[in-house]
């Protein structure tokens, strides 16, 4: 099986840089119980739904950038909306 590729994108903003990590890929029902243990340490799993809005805009000399807009669905009033811009 072959892995999927890893996004890497650069992130600054004054004078922080920062890089943001994208990794996916498939886990095997034999080690799948040792992962979610390792992520969950000794809590209980909370369930999550978000919906997310994705953009990607093109700036005055053509660069592009992503802004992401999500929202929890099960507790919309406590956090409304949380955006995050990639450019």
């Amino acid at each position: 099986m072959e892995a999927p590729p890893v996004t890497v994108m650069p992130v600054t903003g004054g004078t922080i840089n920062m890089m943001e990590y994208l990794l996916q890929g498939s886990v095997l029902d034999q080690p799948l119980e040792s992962l979610l243990h390792r992520f969950g340490g000794n809590m209980e799993p909370e369930s999550f739904a978000d919906y997310e809005l994705v953009y990607l805009l093109k700036g005055q000399q053509g660069n592009t950038f992503l802004l992401c807009a999500r929202r929890s669905l099960l507790h919309p009033g406590f956090a409304p909306w949380h955006l995050r811009y990639l450019g």
